[in-house]
């Protein structure tokens, strides 16, 4: 690093004492944007067509992450969607990075450990199959900790309601954040789901509430072919985009904490 440093130093001062060639010129200005993406990645130090080790840095400067790993190791994000990368890096930005009713909150949410899901209610046969199918969208995620169902509450970290009564008037769902670990990752979620509404809108809530409990807390106008449409148009269950949203979230250089500009650098060099 000095002896490349040093170099630059030399390199700059000679180009100070001449008048700057189209070379001279051109070389600066890759050398600015250069400088401009490193400041980019805030606190990430890592090349990944040379492999090496990466510096993560959690939440607020104070908690520093050290791992080795190659440029091999780390998978690239398939874009399942119709929409440019540039679209979907937005849309991320919109939907995984921001809350509802909380505009302060502008970092990454997910898990690291496994969703235990505890079901309280009276689920029907219908609700039951829509739920399988979820949990295998999800445990199909590369990187997705994994999500299954169990028997007891104290096994839960995951709790699914089935209710109509204490519901606030209007609302078909909504979900709450009971815990969260040191590192700033989901450690608890209670969800609501209101058990007296018509099956399609029932399974397009039961997909949107459980996929907004897994990170992506926020609904968006971008684009209606998604589950976190704000508008009135609901579809039935995950878009191809909504698939490409959960595995960017869940790639192992995304982690709690980060911001946009911490995610735009691994998006930039991973997603395809």
């Amino acid at each position: 690093m000095s002896l490349r440093c040093s170099f630059t130093s030399a390199y700059l001062e000679e180009c100070y004492m001449k008048k700057l060639s189209k070379k001279d010129r051109i070389i600066l200005a890759v050398a600015g944007v250069a400088l401009a993406i490193a400041l980019c990645c805030q606190g990430w130090y890592y090349w990944p067509w040379f492999g090496g080790r990466v510096v993560r840095i959690h939440n607020y400067w104070n908690h520093f992450e050290e791992i080795s790993v190659s440029s091999d190791d780390i998978p690239f994000i398939t874009n399942h969607s119709p929409y440019s990368k540039h679209q979907v890096i937005k849309y991320f930005h919109d939907i995984a990075l921001r809350m509802e009713d909380q505009p302060l909150v502008r970092t990454v949410r997910k898990w690291e450990t496994p969703l235990c899901v505890y079901i309280i209610g009276t689920p029907d046969t219908e609700d039951r199959i829509v739920l399988n199918e979820i949990f295998k969208f999800l445990n199909d995620i590369p990187g997705f900790p994994g999500i299954n169902e169990v028997n007891s509450l104290e096994d839960a970290n995951v709790q699914l309601r089935f209710v109509d009564e204490h519901m606030p008037k209007g609302a078909t769902g909504f979900f709450n954040i009971l815990s969260i670990d040191e590192k700033g990752n989901l450690a608890g979620i209670d969800i609501w789901i209101r058990n007296e509404l018509t099956r399609y809108k029932k399974t397009s809530v039961l997909w949107e509430e459980l996929l907004q409990a897994t990170g992506p807390m926020n609904d968006s106008l971008l684009t209606a072919d998604t589950l976190f449409y704000k508008g009135t148009e609901d579809i039935l269950r995950a878009s191809e985009l909504d698939h490409t949203l959960l595995e960017m979230l869940y790639h192992p250089l995304v982690y709690s904490g980060m911001d946009f500009l911490q995610c735009f650098s691994v998006f930039l060099l991973y997603l395809r």
